[in-house]
């Protein structure tokens, strides 16, 4: 073989190996995990502790960055337009993933397309809350106050689009009522306006209230899933107290921007899926009243279409077009 081509042949050899190390070498370095609402909010605090444990088993950081605004759409545009490398993971919400394309006319990324499911974490039971000194005590009283004076009633939420949106949207439209919709920023902007009595109502996740129903300061009156919380065992569901068919409960997980190889994915979604199964992990969720649902790539994606279909199912009947 002349010597020309046997150093061609040897070059190309090489290549080779290094674009298969290369590829197995990942992830070489840390990996950025955008969380599309402000610290303290469900999916930040879910993905500190998973990503915590997807890390050690990446063997590399991954450094959660909060960007929140728009109803999670400023984060999670920032996740759609990033290099499609694996390198940067967005947190799954069902706001903005499957509410918000019901809300509004022009969307900055296109969730069935923009995305690649990675996995499926858990869903997040939210409570409805009122003021400590609040005379209503069910969702019944709260209905009922909202008959008596249409549209004086204010309620609280993350904006419009959030999931503590859509549940007041579900219940005006089951109960024939209205509401006057105030947002907020953060869930601390949400828990202090319905202690001080700025609002009269909210929906909110359990992490972020747990405190204020411990210390008094205000009351969780129901939960929005089908079957009562370990975490607050007491409290009756929505559908318990009259609501009937009220169940409403957000899904987190992990996506990525389209375009990141097969091979990277599978890493991505074996690493956060074996987080899930650490025992300390799950007690740590299920103590924040979270309930687990680990799911593949794939599992998860449909979840998203089918939650994309439910909720615009659910806005319509609400009258709702997008603007």
């Amino acid at each position: 073989m002349p010597i020309r081509r046997r150093a061609l042949l040897t070059l190309a050899s090489l290549a080779m190996t290094c674009d298969v190390a290369l590829a197995q070498a990942f992830p070489s370095r840390p990996i950025r995990l955008i969380v599309p609402f402000p610290p303290a909010s469900n999916p930040d605090i879910l993905a500190r502790l998973v990503a915590e444990s997807a890390a050690a088993r990446l063997k590399q950081p991954i450094v959660v960055d909060n960007k929140p605004g728009a109803g999670g759409m400023l984060g999670s545009d920032a996740g759609a337009k990033a290099p499609a490398d694996g390198y940067t993971l967005l947190v799954g919400d069902s706001g903005p993933l499957s509410i918000a394309p019901w809300l509004y006319a022009k969307m900055p990324y296109v969730p069935g397309r923009s995305f690649t499911a990675v996995a499926g974490l858990v869903s997040v039971p939210i409570v409805m809350i009122v003021p400590q000194p609040s005379s209503a005590h069910s969702p019944g009283d709260i209905v009922a106050q909202a008959k008596s004076r249409p549209e004086h009633l204010l309620y609280g939420s993350l904006g419009v689009g959030s999931i503590h949106h859509l549940a007041v949207e579900v219940l005006s439209a089951t109960a024939g009522i209205r509401l006057t919709h105030i947002p907020y920023k953060g869930n601390a902007e949400l828990a202090a306006a319905v202690v001080n009595g700025d609002v009269q109502m909210a929906f909110s996740g359990i992490p972020a209230v747990q405190a204020f129903v411990k210390d008094n300061r205000l009351r969780a009156i129901a939960i929005s899933t089908a079957h009562r919380s370990a975490v607050l065992p007491e409290l009756k569901t929505m559908q318990e107290q009259g609501i009937a068919g009220f169940e409403v409960a957000p899904t987190i997980g992990i996506v990525a921007p389209t375009g990141v190889p097969a091979d990277r994915l599978k890493i991505l979604e074996d690493a956060f899926l074996a987080a899930m199964k650490d025992p300390k992990l799950s007690r740590r969720i299920e103590g924040l009243g979270m309930v687990q649902r680990p799911t593949d790539g794939a599992g998860y994606q449909t979840i998203i279409a089918s939650e994309l279909e439910r909720y615009g199912r659910i806005l319509k009947a609400a009258g709702i077009q997008p603007q």
